[in-house]
């Protein structure tokens, strides 16, 4: 019995670090402390929530226009008209 609670914990904080990334970490541990295994591969199939898409969306959007701005490329779509031209120096 205590071993199984043992296996429950970990597989809950598994599940947990695995849903965090996902948006679901509460959910991540429910399942994988009740389900094990089982709950592991639930939550490695659950699709990220909108907010955490939305939040990887941004980072991802703002990493690309700190290296472009880095190496001197314009992305203003609307001024230029053609995206993504160099900035004459």
């Amino acid at each position: 019995m205590a071993l199984g609670i043992i296996i429950g914990i970990i597989c809950g904080f598994i599940g947990m670090a695995m849903g965090d990334k996902k948006g679901h970490s509460g959910l991540g541990f429910v399942l994988g402390f009740f389900l094990g295994i089982i709950g592991l591969l639930i939550v490695a199939a659950l699709s990220p929530t909108k907010e955490r898409l939305q939040a990887q969306t941004s980072e991802l959007t703002d990493r690309v226009a700190a290296e472009l701005a880095a190496r001197g490329v314009d992305n203003d779509y609307a001024a230029s008209g053609a995206p993504g031209h160099a900035v004459a120096a």
